[in-house]
Formats: C-alpha cells, structure tokens, sequence
C-alpha cells in the first residue's frame, strides 16, 4: 500500500507538471479562445496555411467533423521541427515554433490564433503509463474519455490517449514513458483547425521520432 501511494504520488506531480506546462503555453495569447464565428462557418482553402484544397473542398451537404480523426495516416506532417529531449516532431505545415517556458518543454502554434501543440520531456519517477492516464483523466474536464492506446516512433513506445472538450476547443493528449522519461503531448485546437484537417493529430503523430542522447 505503501509502495502504491508513492507511485500515485508521483504519477500526480508528473501529470500536474505537464499541465502547468501545457496550460502556460496554450494561456499566453488571447487568441487561443474558440472563434463561435468560425465554428459556424464554412472552411475555405485560404482558411488553414496547413491544408491544400483537396483537403478542404466538400460538398456543401458534408458533415463538417469537429472532432480529430483517430485512424492511422500514413501522410507525416511536414512543417517546422519540434524538439525537447528526447522526443520530436513536424507540427503541420504553416505553423510555427513557439517555444516553451522551460527546457523540459516545446510547442507549435497555428498563427492568426489557431492551435497549440504542446510536447513536454520530463523525469518519469517511476509512473507507469496506466497510472498518469488515470490521473490525467481524473483531473480533466467532465466527459474526459480515454482512447485506443497509439505508438509514437519506430520503435512501437506505447502511449495512452485521452481527449475532451472545454471551451469549444478539442484537446487530444498522449502519455509515454520511455527511458526514464515521461512524455506529454498535447493538442489543443479550435474547430476550425479540425474543419480544415481533421488529419492534423494523427499527421503529427506520424512523422513522431526519438532522439538520440537522451534529454537537453
């Protein structure tokens, strides 16, 4: 008993360190908030840098999805290298780097006030992936779900996902552990961002790599 509330404990320091990470990046421009205009209308290819217009143009009695895709792509996203430790990224084309507030931390950021993907690389303190989705899910907003469990890079590293909505937005995030490390990634995005690619999370998640050298 003892033992499982040292485990527990730590897993909440860890999941609490990555969401004070997350929310500091996705809070630093009032531009983040969900856009009901937006929402509302339709998308079109001038409307998303991160989509060509095959990616965008439906016919007008379309569902508009306002939820990220969950199947696998095989399209790797390509735009601006994302790095912190020992994980990295391709955020969508169009998007920007906009750093992080600490060395344990990176993010990507869609301008004119679009997304925020947030990836942090922190010391895992012995938490098992189960057990930081657990808290996670614990700490989320009501109607927080977990998903299929995925695989980030080559080597098949297993990582929990979860999402819910708050606010209008969508967040996806995913949990590993690898190599001592605990790794968090986080996606929050407008519905406009998913109009205009609902293939954006699993995009990212496909051009995912691990970097040699352990943590910066």
């Amino acid at each position: 008993m003892l033992q499982s509330n040292k485990v527990s404990a730590g897993a909440r320091l860890v999941v609490a360190g990555a969401a004070a990470l997350a929310l500091t990046s996705c809070s630093s421009s009032d531009d983040d908030a969900p856009d009901e205009a937006a929402a509302s209308a339709s998308v079109s290819p001038s409307s998303s840098p991160s989509a060509g217009p095959s990616e965008v143009q439906t016919s007008a009695t379309a569902s508009v999805p306002d939820s990220p895709s969950t199947e696998s792509s095989d399209t790797a996203a390509t735009g601006p290298l994302i790095a912190v430790g020992t994980a990295s990224f391709r955020a969508p084309d169009g998007w920007i780097e906009a750093g992080g507030i600490s060395t344990q931390q990176n993010s990507a950021r869609r301008p004119g006030g679009g997304g925020v993907i947030t990836v942090s690389d922190m010391e895992s303190l012995g938490s098992a992936v189960d057990t930081l989705a657990q808290v996670t899910l614990e700490n989320a907003p009501e109607g927080a779900t977990r998903l299929p469990d995925t695989a980030l890079g080559d080597d098949g590293t297993v990582a929990a996902q979860l999402t819910w909505k708050e606010g209008g937005n969508t967040t996806v995030r995913l949990i590993a552990t690898r190599a001592g490390r605990t790794i968090n990634l986080a996606f929050t995005l407008r519905p406009s961002d998913l109009r205009a690619d609902p293939d954006l999370v699993e995009s990212v998640l496909a051009s995912w790599q691990w970097v040699a050298g352990g943590p910066s």
